[in-house]
């Protein structure tokens, strides 16, 4: 039994009625679905003074409860939201890759927090990239995808210049307006320069989120200067095509270049155009008064005597996604590892089929996300 789960027993009892058990469906394949608000106790909050933190929780059909027989009520997202007092949107869309989450689930809702709430978001993905791409080259574009996702999620909205701030600038062939086609960002339909003139930083990297494309061509590509200084030329076609189940051809990368505490000024060359910014920012210090958590986890565990891909092809991705909560951790961001692979072990007792938990596997699930939350 996972450490957590013995203390917190009463609450799962407390939460699961008699007679809701596998429900048998068959694993997803080509469906999306919209997210689901769900205040978990908006009557009643810990702190009757204060607004209920947010519970924001991104993922695949795992996140969204696929298979349970009341997922709203049953899927790990609302036992942890439930057990803290959160107010839950869940944002699990089933059939994701990681290189579907910004158009399925960030970009629609507008999805990023803001330095004046406390917010809570996770992030759960990459048991369809490991099924259906594998573990070989492929694991460079899943990377990319992911370290854009913990960048985007884990930065405040105010320490982000995007399409039709006041901050930025634009000539030639950019246009400084949120362009729908891309994700809101801001195009270059031909050779043009971005540029911020004055970006704050405290010591951290600096970010700049771009649009990549399976069929952007090998010309496709810009400039970043900082501080007059390039810093090289970004292509914005992968070198392995994400081509994900949802026939998602485009995602949003992360070019993260280290700076030192300041005003810089941002420069974005596009010699042909044809390309997108979704933003340009840098993660803030932890000391802010309404800190950000992110919770990151792992590859969750199929059945163990039946799994989809291997065990092994899986821990290569947890050692990616391991890696990368390492860096942004560096960056001053709050993120923390989840380690679900060590609560939910993919027995037949905790799975629906192949891939999915069954309510016991949920629970298994949600202790390893408040386990990080302690």
């Amino acid at each position: 039994m996972p450490p957590l789960l013995r203390p917190l027993g009463f609450l799962w009892l407390a939460l699961v009625f008699s007679g809701c058990g596998s429900s048998g469906s068959p694993i997803s394949t080509d469906v999306s679905v919209a997210p689901v608000v769900t205040p978990a106790n908006p009557t009643t909050p810990t702190n009757p003074t204060a607004s209920p933190m947010q519970y924001h929780a991104f993922g695949d059909s795992i996140t969204s409860g696929l298979t349970l027989s009341a997922p709203q009520s049953q899927a790990y997202p609302f036992l942890v939201s439930t057990a803290k007092n959160l107010v839950l949107t869940n944002l699990g869309v089933r059939g994701d890759m990681t290189c579907d989450l910004f158009r399925d689930a960030i970009y629609p809702y507008a999805e990023e927090p803001t330095s004046t709430e406390v917010r809570i978001s996770s992030l759960m993905i990459g048991t369809n990239d490991v099924d259906i791409r594998g573990s070989g080259s492929y694991l460079r574009t899943f990377n990319i995808c992911h370290r854009a996702l913990i960048a985007w999620l884990g930065t405040p909205r105010e320490n982000k210049l995007k399409a039709g701030d006041s901050g930025i600038d634009v000539s030639g062939g950019c246009n400084n307006a949120p362009d729908a086609t891309v994700f809101g960002g801001l195009l270059c339909t031909s050779a043009g320069t971005i540029t911020a003139a004055h970006l704050s930083t405290s010591g951290n990297p600096i970010y700049v989120w771009y649009q990549i494309d399976d069929y952007a061509g090998t010309n496709a590509r810009f400039e970043l200067l900082i501080d007059g200084v390039s810093q090289g030329y970004f292509a914005t076609a992968p070198d392995v095509p994400m081509f994900t189940q949802h026939r998602g051809t485009t995602a949003v990368a992360l070019a993260r270049i280290a700076a030192a505490a300041g005003d810089h000024h941002i420069e974005i060359k596009t010699p042909l155009g044809g390309i997108a910014i979704q933003g340009i920012g840098s993660n803030p210090s932890r000391t802010l008064a309404s800190p950000q958590i992110l919770l990151v986890g792992d590859i969750p565990n199929q059945l163990a005597s039946s799994p989809i891909s291997s065990a092994s092809g899986q821990l290569l991705y947890s050692t990616e996604i391991k890696a990368n909560i390492k860096l942004f951790a560096s960056d001053g961001m709050d993120v923390r590892f989840v380690p679900d692979r060590s609560y939910m072990f993919g027995t037949s007792a905790e799975m629906n089929d192949p891939l999915h938990p069954n309510i016991l596997g949920q629970q298994h699930l949600a202790s390893a996300f408040l386990a990080a939350l302690q």
